[in-house]
Formats: C-alpha cells, sequence, structure tokens
C-alpha cells in the first residue's frame, strides 16, 4: 500500500490545491493513502471534500512547524503553535515530548520531517519518534529537501534560540548529520541511522511535500498492512513496516530473513529476529533494471550487486550481533540518452545540491518533469536524474530505501 504522509492543500497559506484537487492528483499518482498536513491548522478535515473514498484513504494530519517540523498523522489537535509562547527555552524538550505522548495517546504517529533543513533543524533529544522523513521530494534538490545543516548552523541555532544559554545541547543525532556529505536528504539520512545506532526503533518515510510543484506520491512510502484503514495505516507506520520509493510504480522490494534456518523467511522490514547467529536475508527487486542494491548493516555496506534483469531475486547470510540492524538501497541507472541529461549532470556534479530553479536554467529549458494542478506526471525514465545521489556519484538515482529489520538488543 502507498501513502505520502507529507502533502499540503490551499489550507496552508502556501499551498496551491484545494482539497478536492489534492485527492484527485493522489489518486492520478497512485496512491493508496494521503496525509492532508496543512500547516499548524485543521481547517481542512472540515472541508467538505475532505474525507475518505473507496479508493482513497485520507488522513487528518498537521506539520507543525515550530522551531522544527514535524508531521502529526491522525491528528485530532493542534500542538503549540510556538514554542516561545508555551515556556521557557529550558522547557522546550519537554514540551516537545509531551507533544508525542499526546499523540500517541490520541492514536496517531509522529514523524521528525526534513529534519537537518537549517532553516528548523532537529536539535532535540526527544524519544519515541515514530519516523524520520528522510526523502523529501527529489533527494538531490536541497531547497525542497531542505537546505543541509553545517556544524556552525546548528551553533548557530542553538545560541539565538536561547537553548544554549538554557543548558540544552543539541542531539547527537543532529550533529552528526549536520557533519554529513550531500544536501538535506542525505543528512536526514545520516540524522536517522545515528538514532537507530543507539538503539532507537524508528521507520523511514518518504513525501512528496507537495506545495505547488511536486506530484503527490514523489516519493511514496509503501506499508505492510492487513486493510486499508487509518487505524491500521497508523499501525504499520509506527510499526517501522515501510519502505520508500521514488514514485507509487517502483520499482518494488521485498526485503525478508530466514533467523531460524528453516527455509521460512518469517520476519520482513520492521520485525526483530534472534542476534548472535547468521541469518539469511532474502532480497526480491523488481522494475530496476541495470541498477544496483546495497545491503545496509548499521551504516556499512556489507553486499553490494548490480541488477542485471528487470526482477532479480538473491539471498545472503549474515551475522547480526545484539543492537545490529539491516536494511536496503536500490539505485537506478541516470539514462544518458536523456536531453540535456549530461548538462544537469554536471551542474549537480558542480553545485552537489543545486536550487531547482538553477538546475533548470542549466537545462536550458524546463523537462516535462513539474506536476501542478492539471496533473502533468513525471516520466518515470527521469526520476532517476532528479534523485542523482550525489555523494555517491552522478550514474545512479536513488530509487528505494527500506526501513530495517532489527536484531534483538
Amino acid at each position: 500500500m502507498t501513502a505520502d504522509f507529507h502533502v499540503h492543500t490551499e489550507h496552508s497559506g502556501d499551498g496551491y490545491d484545494s482539497v478536492a484537487q489534492t485527492k484527485d492528483m493522489a489518486r492520478y499518482a497512485g496512491l493508496d493513502v494521503v496525509a492532508l498536513s496543512d500547516h499548524d491548522t485543521l481547517t481542512q478535515t472540515t472541508d467538505p471534500d475532505f474525507g475518505s473514498t473507496a479508493t482513497l484513504t485520507v488522513l487528518p494530519a498537521v506539520e507543525w512547524t515550530t522551531r522544527m517540523h514535524a508531521g502529526v498523522v491522525g491528528a485530532s489537535f493542534l500542538p503549540p503553535d510556538e514554542l516561545a509562547q508555551a515556556g521557557p527555552p529550558a522547557d522546550w524538550p519537554a514540551i516537545v515530548q509531551d507533544v508525542i505522548d499526546r499523540v500517541h495517546a490520541t492514536g496517531g504517529a509522529f514523524i521528525a520531517n526534513h529534519p537537518a533543513d537549517n532553516r528548523f533543524p532537529w536539535v532535540f533529544d526527544v524519544r519515541d519518534v515514530d519516523a524520520v522523513e528522510i526523502w523529501n521530494s527529489f533527494w538531490t534538490v536541497s531547497d525542497v529537501g531542505g537546505k543541509p545543516s553545517s556544524p556552525a548552523s546548528i551553533d548557530d541555532r542553538m545560541r539565538s534560540s536561547g537553548l544554549t544559554a538554557a543548558g540544552i545541547a543539541p542531539s547527537a543525532a543532529i550533529v552528526a548529520a549536520a557533519a554529513a556529505a550531500g544536501g538535506g536528504n542525505d543528512q536526514a539520512l545520516a540524522y536517522w541511522e545515528a538514532l537507530l545506532d543507539r538503539g532507537e526503533r524508528i521507520a523511514a518515510v518518504g513525501s512528496s511535500d507537495r506545495h505547488r510543484w511536486i506530484l503527490p506520491g514523489y516519493p511514496c512510502t509503501w506499508l505492510r498492512v492487513r486493510d486499508n484503514t487509518p487505524a491500521e495505516v497508523i499501525a504499520a507506520l509506527r510499526a517501522g513496516r515501510t519502505l520508500i520509493t521514488a514514485s507509487p510504480h517502483g520499482p518494488w522490494v521485498e526485503f525478508e530473513a530466514d533467523a531460524d534456518g528453516d527455509g521460512v523467511f518469517e520476519a520482513g522490514i520492521g520485525d526483530t529476529v534472534a542476534a548472535g547467529s547468521s541469518v539469511t536475508l532474502r532480497v526480491r527487486v523488481r522494475g530496476a533494471a541495470r541498477g544496483l542494491v546495497r545491503i545496509v548493516r548499521r551504516r556499512a555496506t556489507v553486499h553490494e550487486r548490480r541488477l542485471s534483469s528487470g526482477d532479480v531475486t538473491f539471498t545472503l547470510p549474515v551475522t547480526l550481533r545484539p543492537g545490529d540492524w539491516v536494511r536496503l538501497d536500490v539505485f537506478e541507472p541516470v539514462d544518458g540518452s536523456l536531453p540535456a541529461a549530461a548538462v544537469v549532470q554536471s551542474a549537480l556534479g558542480l553545485l552537489a545540491t543545486p536550487d531547482i530553479v538553477a538546475a533548470f536554467r542549466a537545462v536550458g529549458s524546463v523537462p516535462p518533469v513539474i506536476a501542478n494542478a492539471e496533473l502533468y506526471e513525471m516520466p518515470r525514465r527521469y526520476l532517476p536524474l532528479f534523485n542523482v545521489d550525489v555523494p555517491g556519484g552522478l550514474n545512479f538515482g536513488r530509487a528505494a530505501i527500506t526501513s530495517p529489520i532489527y536484531a534483538e538488543r
């Protein structure tokens, strides 16, 4: 089941589409679930067109935009509009934690949105965040995924907000992210992996963050669910049964584990297996011919394989120590025959994470990649180009990222 948990409507003020248009675009894109996550408001839920249909589950949501951005999915209340009005800086981490706890008590899920954006970095060290938005819009475009942070920008943020004077230190995860190479999405990935390394069980999600340009579902989050009900969707999100693909059209990824050697792959994404013995992983990727798959254990690549065809299945034995986690990266090749592909690649290589407008100017014309209310869809073959993983080279674009399978601690 495919979902986009971060979509804005005209109720955000800076959104472009009506609720009805947003639902039409979500269905057109191939989504099963969409969360209308407008900024600090639930007025979209009173819109006469709000509500689920036979083919689309529509969730109430809020993007909480004070000091950092967070997605409250299944929202039934509005968090404090401004932390400074809720208490002094010394109290802010506790206020955020109270909101997280209240979200869970009311049946919702809490997502750290674009956590390394240098305007709204996730500096608070809090517990029980359900998911991290590690992929926001196009992977490579920093102004959409968030301008990357740096140690200096984190320090400036802490001082200017009064947190340093209050004796609050930034979280170790955001410090690690700010030191990572690449753009906002690369750093969001580093932030998430730092949380995983310290023992947190946190799902990965990808979202369009649509305001005007990007079609909902680019990227999207797949959920392993029993049925398409709001409660089951939120339960799957909180349990970490998620993977991200560049669009609702794939590639299709299966990632399972056989922990007891009986030939039955009983564990899937989000599940936990026994530690200390060999575990057999099974990977299946469809729709990423000539691409690349990497198996990542605790931030280290333990296996890399080129995909010779459009449907590849393989197994790999690995040893998982207590507290280990293991996940997949899937990449698709950039089509060098696309008009101006070489020019865009060169621009990305020079700028690493260019503003999207600068990228279009480098091409000389706007390729048919921008979605608007008329529902122009991103051609699939352009996606690797705009999801190029710059630190990893310019020949492959990100196509899928799974949440982990965990080893017992």
